[in-house]
């Protein structure tokens, strides 16, 4: 089971507060239901428990209503497509004008939805009917993709009232609100009652950042090993070069000392070699004796 789905699994089991938000949650998922406005279809969902919900919330609000699902139509994608429809066009035209005015959706305002639960229960219509949300393990992204811009616009409005920055863009014929970061999208999976799927998504980001740090320590001691190695191959041509030039003669006692060490140990790293000459010298010192050796093997290839 998906990310995505799991969390509208979720927030199927949810239940409305009061009546109110039964209707107001309804309201969201006809008005968020791109197919509301074909014929005798109500809805169309991929999942059965939002359809299952949908009608169970319809019967509640219009007893006299039947709502038929059709049987299961089978996307490209191998996910199943389930339709809603009224058979009674009476039926339908008062689900219509209950819920539009002159054509248009009836706008819900921010004063419409100053009681919490009424809200949260609005934009859970909205998400069931019309969201989505990726795989957080490979990227964060929730998004609710809407026909209207008017309708897009107003749910916008409603999230950002509660400090939840939600982003417009157009993607073809579709306004689509968008979230792309993980403390954003799970203070929304919050407010719509999915508390299971926030506390997964927040497990799932420790873990990213665990394994991101695990991977930024790695790639810094693989490029620490990378630099030793390659001072370490330059000091010894430069050791070699003088010892084919000169002789180890050449060198003061205690450069001579640094040099033969470091010959016979051409894969320590500096501290290695402090502890290869008994301690005797510190780090910076071996580093600097190093450094007089590069500079008289530099003037001897000059």
């Amino acid at each position: 089971m998906s990310f995505s789905v799991a969390v509208k699994d979720e927030l199927c089991e949810v239940m409305p507060a009061d009546r109110e938000c039964m209707l107001v949650e309804l309201t969201a998922m006809l008005l968020f239901s791109r197919a509301f406005e074909r014929g005798n279809c109500v809805m169309q969902t991929e999942n059965r428990k939002i359809a299952d919900r949908f009608i169970d919330f319809l019967i509640d609000e219009f007893e006299t209503i039947l709502t038929v699902i059709t049987a299961p139509s089978l996307k490209r994608n191998g996910t199943h497509l389930y339709t809603l429809t009224v058979d009674n066009p009476q039926d339908l035209d008062r689900i219509k004008e209950h819920f539009f005015q002159n054509g248009m959706p009836k706008m819900v305002t921010p004063e419409q939805l100053k009681d919490e639960n009424a809200l949260a229960s609005f934009v859970r219509g909205a998400y069931v009917s019309c969201g989505s949300m990726n795989d957080p393990h490979k990227e964060y992204h929730l998004e609710f993709v809407v026909q209207n811009h008017d309708l897009a616009a107003n749910l916008a409005s409603i999230l950002s009232s509660v400090n939840i920055p939600i982003k417009l863009t157009q993607r073809k014929n579709n306004f689509i609100l968008y979230l792309k970061e993980s403390e954003n999208i799970e203070d929304l999976l919050t407010l719509m009652g999915a508390t299971n799927s926030t506390l997964e998504l927040m497990n799932i980001k420790v873990m990213k950042d665990m394994r991101n740090k695990v991977n930024r320590v790695t790639n810094c001691e693989t490029a620490n090993i990378g630099k030793t190695v390659a001072a370490s191959a330059k000091q010894v041509e430069d050791i070699k070069l003088i010892i084919q030039k000169k002789g180890m003669e050449y060198l003061p006692d205690n450069l001579k000392e640094v040099a033969q060490i470091r010959l016979e140990n051409p894969e320590l790293s500096l501290n290695e070699l402090v502890q290869a000459m008994g301690n005797q010298i510190s780090k910076s010192g071996i580093n600097h004796r190093l450094k007089r050796i590069g500079e008289i093997a530099d003037k001897l290839r000059s």
